[in-house]
This record gives C-alpha cells, structure tokens and sequence, in this order.
C-alpha cells in the first residue's frame, strides 16, 4: 500500500518468506533516518522469529510502554491500535527504533546468530520497487546494496 515502508515476512513451510523488505515507492532511499527506522523495527521482527516469539520477557513490556509514552508519543499511538499480543510484537519493534545502531547490532547478533549466522543478502525487485535482505541466503543482487 502507499503507506507502507517497510515490512517482515517470516520464514514459511514452502521455503519462501524470510525477507525485510524496504518499500522503495514510500521510502526516500537517500534519507538515513527514514531507513534506520524501517531497517531497526523490521530488524525486531526478524529477531523475534528467531526467538520463536517475543524477544524481551513479560516483565520488561510496561517498562518499555511507559518509555515508549515519554520518549516517542506518535509511536505509542500508533500502538494503541494493535490488539493482544500484536500489540507486544509492534511494542518490542517501535521500542528498538528508539536504540542506538550499536544496541540493535548487538541484540540481532545476540538473538540470531546462533540460528543461522550473519549470513546476509540482498537484492532488488525494480517490478515491486523494494530492496529486499534475506537473512538466511547468501549474497546476491546489485552491489550498490552490500
């Protein structure tokens, strides 16, 4: 949608998903902060499918919602819309836009690595207009993008 600028889809049983896609029609491509907060609130999804689930433990989610409140009020907004544990999800990725580059390396690597590596590759699809990185696959697409 016009929207969207970014989204994960996880791994699925047929072998396809397992991307985060940068919506490059509704993205500035040149604009660091707009892709930092795609690439640091994707990044939290992919973590969390590495987890198998939430990455932070129940007892860390109010902390996070008040911080959330304080620090980034639009973000907590935006979160009143989820529902259930959709709302735990999109908390723990609104949460990680608000890290340092440094924090949110550390935590994928943390979480991660031990599934698949810091195997990482991306790619272009100029017919979808996005710029698309799969964890789980080896290097492949322009190399504007490594």
């Amino acid at each position: 949608d016009g929207q969207t600028m970014g989204f994960y889809q996880p791994p699925r049983e047929d072998g396809s998903g397992d991307r985060l896609v940068f919506c490059t029609n509704n993205i500035n491509m040149e604009d660091v902060s707009a892709l930092w907060e795609v690439l640091s609130h994707e990044s939290a999804h992919v973590m969390q499918a590495c987890n198998g689930g939430l990455i932070w433990k129940e007892e860390f989610h109010p902390r996070m919602l008040r911080n959330l409140k304080n620090v980034a009020p639009h973000y907590y907004q935006i979160l009143q819309q989820y529902r259930g544990g959709d709302k735990m999800i999109e908390l723990e990725a609104f949460d990680m836009e608000l890290k340092t580059a440094a924090e949110v390396k550390e935590l994928f690597f943390d979480v991660c690595d031990r599934f698949f590596g810091a195997v990482c590759s991306t790619h272009t699809n100029k017919q979808q207009s996005e710029l698309v990185v799969s964890p789980h696959k080896g290097i492949d697409g322009p190399s504007e993008f490594h």
